[in-house]
């Protein structure tokens, strides 16, 4: 059976971008990516991967292609605060529900 990619919208104040799930292996990776692949597409992935001593390793990563990224990608350097603290909290929020 063929299914539709699942799409969502994400809307900011002045920006509206289009989600669209390309790619899962649960429970392990799930990938969306959302823009425009004449401007600025970009794919972010989670991925859980099992540790030798049964913890699990979190990976979050996004890639941005087009025409726009040279531009735009160093001004999202800027971000590198905002990414960390919600590690931090995705962390702490996953330690608690283990206890």
């Amino acid at each position: 059976m063929n299914e539709a990619p699942l799409a969502t919208a994400v809307t900011r104040p002045g920006q509206e971008v289009t989600l669209t799930i390309v790619e899962v292996e649960a429970p392990h990776r799930l990938v969306w990516e959302g823009g425009s692949p004449d401007a600025l597409l970009g794919r972010h992935a989670f991925v859980l991967t099992q540790q030798p001593d049964t913890t699990t390793e979190f990976t979050d990563s996004e890639e941005f292609y087009g025409p726009a990224a040279p531009d735009l990608v160093p001004a999202l350097g800027q971000l590198t605060d905002r990414s960390a603290q919600y590690g931090a909290a995705l962390r702490t929020r996953v330690e608690h529900l283990a206890d």
